[in-house]
């Protein structure tokens, strides 16, 4: 009777990290940002960035495993949040995160399924020395950024 128990709880476990890799894998499709978030311009200007073939969660989510929790939990439920109550206005600048790792791997050659990403120029060590953001030169490079406030701020 023990052994039953152990095999359904097995086949328990394997079915929900299933049904999670399928779910994370179907969120995780740069089109599927736009059906949950009021995110189209920004996908509208992915499409047209440097960086239109790198797929949104590559720059936006800590790599390893925590990080994929991490994103399913803040992104996911607080997404789903703002969809159910209509607060989009909630956003705040730099909340959507973009982890420099991420940037600096990439553009180091360390990610070889993107080898033809330009390498970073030396002049940058010193910069990345001083904890100083990718973002803060390369604020349009991925997407254009603001465009939800840009229009606010255009009209007053």
């Amino acid at each position: 009777m023990k052994k039953h128990y152990l095999i359904v709880g097995l086949v328990v476990v394997i079915l929900v990290y299933a049904l999670f890799r399928g779910g994370y894998w179907v969120a995780t499709l740069p089109g599927s940002c736009v059906v949950c978030h009021e995110v189209k311009p920004y996908f509208v200007s992915w499409k047209e960035s440097p960086h239109s073939y790198v797929p949104c969660i590559k720059c936006h989510e800590k790599r390893g495993p925590f990080g994929k929790i991490e994103n399913a939990l803040t992104h996911g439920i607080r997404g789903l949040g703002l969809q159910i109550t209509g607060e989009f206005g909630s956003f705040k600048p730099g909340y959507e995160s973009l982890p420099m790792n991420n940037c600096i791997t990439c553009h180091i050659g360390k990610i070889k399924s993107y080898k033809e990403a330009p390498l970073m120029p030396k002049d940058h060590l010193e910069i990345l020395k001083n904890d100083s953001p990718c973002i803060n030169c390369h604020r349009n490079t991925g997407h254009k950024t603001g465009l939800g406030a840009d229009d606010v701020f255009k009209n007053q």
